[in-house]
């Protein structure tokens, strides 16, 4: 009986996965995977259709009953003999009736983790309850959301590239996106040579699709409190008819963003001081509207376009606090007090065609985009010098265009069973011109200018990617070719004159070490290109001996990035190294003809960091959870800088979420980074914790209460000491947070 067991204990597993696509070919975006003990009719395992495929943990061998279930399709049932590793494939055909009630043994993972990218479910989850999409962001592991919502970037990796389906969309665009119309996100932790090289991750996001002939329409109504009150308002309607589906949105959102800051500075040598203390309210109404249509003409070919408006006026004031101190003394005593006026409009459509080649075993994508962006603010400065009382010092006018044309093809052909070849050209161009009129009462002066922007980006790539004996691999290359120009009218001089080429090899190697271990290799180059356009601005007004100018000359950053990823069922740990030339970095000097403080971005030497990344998808019954840890070492170069010494970091992120009784739900997410040393600049720890309860009513209607940075931790501090100037910054990010959604 000893021996038995030991026998028993030392059988082989074996891994049972499987493809599954609709009637066109197209990967199945959702659906359950139930496999039953054929002799008891009982389920063992279930999982659940991601991107067309899936897999279960390694089982022993035996005989099992595969049923595969997808809303709007036939359900298929599948004896399956388990005496080696088996990947199926199935299609499937659309059912005339809704599928058969399932009984879910298993919560599907809200988060799900592949060869260290992230994959977050949306669609039928508590992360849809989010107000939009950059809050939704925020939820995601790895992903910071800056505190007015237009920007984000991932942990040790910049700002990535965004991306909806096939065509790559700005954060003007994502944030006119409603969340209820989401599918899922995926966070590409290192992009082939398909995708543009300035962004060392990508934020895929794709849309739900339609399964059944028929009108659908939702209404979402979110109501938040925290310093000031908002208010988001909803609609989404689609309608399906054979071939063709049509969809739309309108939003209504009342906003009333609040941030708040405060900052020091000391020049050593002159034994000067200065602080400042500000906090930003508007009021924002925001109207967003748009509409799209998908036509499958047949099996493989379909046609899609769509449209988006979106346009907000806000109205506030940004109000400050500042001292100037020489030899500890007080010198001066500010008050400044800065009204806007602004009108932001947002408009994008595109045009996309796919076509299948069945007989070369090719698909040809081809898409063009336009956009516009229009961007219109006026400010009245004042300020209040030493009590004296406030005058008026500036009016300002900054009126802002931009039009902006794209157009990419890309052709995939199936060169062996196993292997894939891809290649494809992207155009990007855009024209901007800006207008700035100051008026400067104290002192009287006065300051007018236009100035005209034009880019462009062609580039080439072409990569091969396949399995030999079980290793995947992807091996590509990327051309950009980037001409920039721009300058004021009033001077024949250009301000920015960039005409560059570069190349961007990707290597990618997926190696099986077991059943349950892969290692994944990848080395890839990319660029971080300045924001030439930025240049338009002359001068930001912060206080009256502190302003915010834009740097013409920066540089381009060249990165290159080796990385390892061991991944043991869904966990994964992660090995990388960095470096970067001329990495972007704010910088405060003191101008010598006006003696104020000016900041503004320069070049740093060099950038390199080693990072350890831990990953753990964790579910249990109706418990599930994520587990994202980072150690980083990262150390910045300069010679001006003074050095602040390099220590390691720590950021660490959990979302915990239990399903009750009665479609009930409880949740909460927490993240943070301990405190850390770069060299250049020293920073403290930061924290978040958020809270959520959920309510479903008849599967139809439901309600969520969201309480956001709970004790109010989510703020950065950080010190640096540059061209002898020392700076301290503190930023709270996001007020304390409720928010009710229906």
């Amino acid at each position: 009986m000893l021996l038995q067991a030991g026998l028993s204990f030392g059988q082989d597993q074996f891994v049972l996965s499987g493809n599954i696509v609709d009637q066109e070919g197209k990967p199945m975006l959702f659906g359950n995977v139930i496999l039953k003990d054929i002799s008891k009719d009982e389920p063992v395992k279930i999982t659940y259709i991601e991107d067309g495929e899936f897999e279960f943990d390694p089982l022993p061998p035996q005989k099992y009953l595969l049923e595969i279930s997808c809303l709007g399709f036939e359900k298929i049932e599948q004896e399956i003999n388990l005496t080696e590793n088996i990947k199926l494939s199935f299609s499937l055909k659309e059912g005339s009736n809704l599928i058969e009630e399932v009984q879910v043994v298993a919560e599907r993972d809200a988060i799900v983790n592949k060869n260290g990218n992230l994959k977050m479910n949306i669609a039928n989850t508590n992360f849809a309850s989010q107000s939009t999409t950059t809050s939704l962001l925020a939820l995601f592991p790895k992903i910071l959301v800056s505190p007015n919502g237009e920007s984000v970037s991932v942990i040790g990796k910049g700002s990535p590239l965004i991306y909806l389906g096939n065509r790559r969309i700005s954060m003007e665009e994502l944030n006119s996106i409603p969340v209820n119309s989401i599918q899922d996100i995926e966070l590409i932790n290192n992009p082939s040579a398909k995708y543009e090289s300035d962004g060392r991750a990508v934020i895929l996001i794709r849309r739900k699709k339609g399964v059944g002939d028929g009108v659908n329409v939702s209404l979402s109504e979110m109501a938040s409190w925290n310093r000031g009150f908002n208010n988001y308002l909803g609609m989404n309607a689609s309608l399906k008819k054979q071939q063709l589906e049509l969809r739309t949105n309108f939003s209504y959102n009342q906003l009333q963003p609040w941030e708040g800051s405060d900052s020091a500075y000391e020049i050593e040598d002159l034994k000067v001081k200065a602080d400042n203390s500000g906090i930003s309210t508007v009021d924002r109404p925001q109207f967003i509207a748009g509409g799209g249509l998908y036509y499958q003409l047949n099996d493989g070919d379909y046609l899609s376009g769509n449209v988006n408006l979106r346009t907000q006026t806000s109205n506030g004031s940004i109000s400050s606090t500042s001292n100037t101190f020489e030899n500890d003394t007080l010198d001066n005593k500010f008050e400044t007090l800065v009204n806007e006026s602004e009108l932001r409009s947002f408009f994008t459509s595109n045009l996309n065609y796919n076509k299948q080649l069945t007989k070369s075993r090719s698909n040809l994508f081809f898409g063009i985009q336009y956009s516009n962006y229009i961007r219109n603010l006026d400010s009245e400065i004042t300020n209040n010098i030493d009590e004296s009382g406030f005058d008026i010092f500036e009016n300002r006018d900054q009126d802002f265009t931009i039009d902006a044309y794209a157009a990419r093809v890309d052709l995939e052909k199936k060169i062996f069973d196993d292997e894939t070849f891809e290649m494809g050209l992207n155009y990007a161009g855009s024209k901007a011109e800006a207008f700035s009129e100051f008026e400067i009462l104290i002192p009287t002066d006065y300051f007018s200018a236009i100035y005209d922007y034009s880019e462009e980006n062609i580039a080439a790539y072409a990569q091969i990617s396949g399995t030999v004996k079980k290793m995947d691999f992807s091996l590509g290359v990327r051309a950009e070719k980037n001409k920039v120009e721009g300058g004021f009218r009033s001077t024949n001089d250009l301000t920015v004159d960039i005409d560059q080429t570069i190349f961007f090899p990707k290597v990618m190697v997926n190696i099986p070490l077991d059943s349950s271990w892969n290692l994944t290799l990848n080395y890839a180059k990319t660029v971080a290109r300045p924001n030439y356009l930025n240049s338009s601005s002359i001068t930001t007004y912060i206080t009256p001996f502190l302003e915010y100018t834009r740097n013409v000359n920066l540089r381009s950053s060249i990165n290159e990035e080796v990385s390892a990823n061991f991944q043991y069922k869904k966990s994964s740990f992660e090995l990388s190294y960095s470096r970067r030339k001329n990495p972007t970095f704010v910088s405060i000097i003191v101008d010598e003809n006006t003696g104020r403080l000016i900041s503004s971005p320069i070049n740093l030497e060099q950038e390199s960091s080693f990072n350890l990344s831990i990953l753990n998808p964790f579910g249990y019954k109706k418990w599930s959870a994520t587990n994202f840890v980072r150690f980083s070492l990262s150390e910045m170069k300069d010679p001006t800088a003074v050095v602040q010494g390099v220590t390691p970091s720590v950021y660490f992120y959990t979302r915990q979420q239990i399903q009750l009784p009665k479609q009930f739900s409880i949740g909460a997410t927490f993240y943070g980074m301990t405190k850390r040393k770069t060299g250049v600049t020293e920073a403290k720890g930061f924290s978040n914790l958020d809270f959520f309860v959920s309510k479903t009513f008849k599967n139809k209607f439901s309600v969520t209460l969201n309480f956001n940075d709970v004790y109010r931790g989510f703020e950065f501090v950080s010190l640096t000491e540059l061209n002898g100037i020392v700076t301290v910054s503190y930023t709270h990010l996001r007020a304390h947070e409720t928010e009710a959604d229906l």
